[in-house]
């Protein structure tokens, strides 16, 4: 039987369980250990304000730019994208505009912004999609032509560079973080807006008051699911634990399957304020050890990837990206473009290998997103084609071996079905 390899893990050590289980006598402590100083050498002259979530923040945001934001404006952000934060834009009153991506970077293009501003546009979202930089100073340079405010969501993106060696988020209207389980840094949720000490004054922050039953259970699933993403204990607990999630789900009780199977598409999706724990103090310390060690996760993170690479060089079914291309990537994850999705995923999920497909969507696509659709083609291709591999630092060269083999082996057998095109034919025709 073959050892599970997990698609993804935030390589947590034991010893960062520990703020979590001195939390009740060290809160005092806790809370004097600012955002500000743990962060310290990477985001200077921001505000960093502690979220529940990265979604929060995002809505935390849009509350301080009450101002400049009204019902009916526009939004420019890139198809590709989390379905969520298209969501929550409209929730807020706002127009999601879809803009295509770079096919190399996976993020928003920005020579399709302009083409698509008008009166009413204000607000241009940029996602550090997998980690990779975009292109932020001809972003920038667009937003400032037409006077809009620019957001960043580095939801992926803790450690990423742009190309003059500065952490993205730390030079715009706004940033978001998250540090859930799915991150490369890993406080069992939690999350932080980074903004201009003039934006953080505007004024007061939306609240965020859930039950005390559904913070415990939401505190306490992402410690457990962040446990079963952890080799070598995902050998014997990934398929129970997705087992039990899914009957949970069945009955009623869909909050650990939402954590470690989360929806692709939910067309009824609603942003509540109210439905994750809040930022809990612990989570300070917790974050500062990962990025006291973060730069050293990075650097295994992207030899792992390139030594996949290696072993696939030479494939014309696989596309691969251009993830430094403006920047440096903090590896967070490995995207590759392929013909058949699915069927790798199911033909490596034989082999113990955890991939997954269909994490992101051409939101431009999206039925609840009927009123914006758009004919974007780099977001449609990375929809249909876009698979995400293993490349976490605890992958040692025989699962790196495992992974690149059958991944050759699934290319080696089966015979393309008839109009089944090659990456390569792809992007002639595109």
């Amino acid at each position: 039987m073959h050892r599970v390899i997990p698609c993804h893990s935030s390589c947590l050590r034991t010893t960062d369980y520990l703020p979590l289980l001195a939390a009740p006598g060290r809160g005092r402590a806790y809370r004097q250990l600012s955002l500000e100083s743990v962060w310290a050498g990477r985001l200077t002259g921001r505000r960093l304000l502690p979220m529940p979530t990265g979604r929060h923040a995002l809505w935390a945001f849009l509350a301080l730019c009450r101002g400049r934001l009204a019902p009916g404006d526009e939004v420019v952000l890139a198809g590709f994208n989390f379905y969520v934060v298209a969501a929550v834009l409209r929730q807020w009153g706002l127009v999601p505009v879809f803009a295509d991506i770079e096919p190399e970077t996976l993020c928003l293009d920005p020579q399709r912004i302009a083409p698509l501003v008008t009166e009413r546009t204000r607000l241009v979202v940029v996602t550090h999609m997998f980690g990779h930089p975009a292109d932020l100073p001809a972003i920038r340079a667009v937003c400032r032509r037409f006077g809009l405010l620019l957001f960043e969501d580095c939801a992926h993106a803790v450690g990423t560079r742009t190309a003059d060696g500065a952490q993205v988020g730390a030079d715009s209207d706004g940033a978001l973080f998250s540090f859930g389980i799915q991150k490369i840094v890993n406080t069992f949720g939690g999350g932080m807006l980074a903004v201009p000490e003039d934006l953080a004054a505007a004024g007061p922050l939306p609240g965020h008051h859930p039950s005390p039953v559904e913070a415990f259970v939401s505190l306490g699933s992402r410690a457990a699911g962040s446990a079963v993403t952890q080799t070598p204990v995902a050998d014997w607990s990934v398929e129970p634990v997705l087992r039990l999630s899914r009957a949970l789900a069945r009955r009623g009780h869909g909050g650990l399957s939402r954590i470690l199977e989360p929806a692709r598409n939910d067309p009824g999706y609603r942003f509540d304020p109210d439905g994750r724990s809040p930022y809990r103090d612990f989570m300070r310390p917790m974050l500062a050890a990962q990025l006291g060690r973060l730069d050293a996760n990075i650097r295994a993170r992207r030899a792992v990837r390139q030594r996949i690479r290696e072993r696939l060089a030479g494939m014309p079914e696989i596309g691969w990206l251009a993830e430094d291309r403006h920047g440096l990537s903090n590896a967070a994850y490995f995207g590759i473009h392929v013909p058949d999705p699915p069927g790798l995923v199911a033909f490596l999920a034989g082999r113990g290998v955890t991939a997954t497909a269909g994490d992101f969507r051409d939101c431009s696509r999206l039925p609840q997103f009927a009123a914006a659709t758009a004919d974007l083609v780099h977001s449609r291709r990375a929809d249909a084609q876009l698979l995400r591999l293993p490349s976490h630092p605890t992958l040692g060269e025989r699962q790196i071996d495992r992974i690149a083999d059958a991944v050759r082996d699934f290319f080696a057998h089966p015979a393309p079905t008839p109009g089944q095109l090659t990456i390569s034919q792809v992007g002639r025709r595109g």
